[in-house]
């Protein structure tokens, strides 16, 4: 995240493709990420519903297609599935690996989609599971096991022999790799360093809940189910926190910092710490508030498994103040 922003603050990019996603509502520091898209040419999105950030930055929307207009696959922790099309795209709606593929050859990216269909995409993707002949698993192969197939050479326990992805094999409490970039060897807790004294005391936090899933549907007001689950925004704040500030359940406040606000109704519950207020994300406005600042340098990123934790994530932290309206 860090990178792209710093790309699209450096004015380095002409042409942005917003392939499904809410990303004025998912990145952090929205307001300035907001600003650099003014040096943008051009801003293409491509989704199933409307949201934020293609009614703010978008010139150019095309609708997309949703999973039961498409042949693919659902790949989760220990089985593979299969999912066949069921519905013809409505309207102009075309599949996002369609659009792309068109657009590499007048751009001349030659081997973009070197397969014949998406069949035969698919049947690579499931080269490595193992039939019992030996063989890869093929498209034709899970439809006759009825579209469902467990992952070959699976284990149901991690790591059973005990040989873990370090240097030595084993678990590191004490890590020499991150030493040698500039990180503390040991696992550290480090304080908020854009702490300003008294103004903003509040650590700010948010996360997910049943009905919602960071952004996604119009922030989870598109479908008529989840918005009667979503009315607006709410933050939690303790007691103490809320007395101290005249605040009640319900009643209307503003959180801000140095980088925005947002106005929200407040719910008080002892269900957190004192000096902790949590939200919802995926509201917009809600990452005006926090640090766009990365988690970890690129020379520590280089040391981390992406797919354990992705080094280019920014920290979203924030100490916020909040007020009564």
């Amino acid at each position: 995240m860090a990178s792209i922003v710093e790309t699209l603050t450096a004015g380095r990019i002409d042409v942005f493709f917003l392939l499904g996603s809410n990303i004025l509502s998912s990145f952090s520091d929205a307001s300035a990420l907001e600003r650099s898209f003014e040096r943008v040419g051009l801003v293409v999105a491509y989704d199933i519903f409307m949201n934020e950030s293609i009614r703010r930055i978008a010139d150019l929307i095309l609708p997309g297609t949703i999973w039961l207009e498409e042949l693919g696959l659902k790949d989760t922790a220990t089985h593979i599935y299969l999912m066949e099309r069921a519905l013809q795209p409505e309207g102009e709606a075309r599949p996002l690996m369609r659009i792309l593929r068109d657009l590499a050859g007048p751009l001349a990216i030659e081997n973009f989609f070197p397969w014949q269909d998406e069949e035969a995409y698919l049947n690579t993707l499931l080269t490595p599971q193992r039939t019992n002949e030996g063989g890869s698993l093929t498209l034709e192969q899970l439809r006759q096991c009825g579209g469902i197939w467990q992952k070959s050479r699976l284990s149901h326990v991690a790591y059973p022999d005990h040989h873990f992805h370090t240097p030595s094999g084993k678990v590191e409490f004490w890590s020499e790799r991150a030493q040698k970039v500039g990180l503390s060897p040991l696992p550290s807790y480090t304080p908020s360093q854009d702490r300003t004294g008294a103004r903003y005391p509040l650590q700010f936090r948010q996360g997910r809940t049943i009905t919602a899933f960071h952004a996604f549907y119009d922030e989870g007001r598109a479908l008529p189910s989840l918005a009667r689950a979503n009315l607006e925004p709410e933050l939690w704040i303790h007691p103490l926190d809320a007395q101290q500030r005249g605040i009640v359940t319900n009643c209307h406040i503003q959180v801000y910092n140095e980088r925005g606000s947002i106005r929200t109704k407040a719910k008080v519950s002892e269900e957190l710490q004192p000096g902790v207020v949590w939200m919802r994300d995926g509201w917009f406005g809600v990452n005006s508030l926090t640090s766009g600042n990365p988690v970890l340098s690129p020379q520590a990123s280089d040391i981390v498994d992406p797919y354990m934790l992705p080094g280019g994530q920014t920290a979203f932290d924030a100490l916020v103040e909040v007020r009564k309206i």
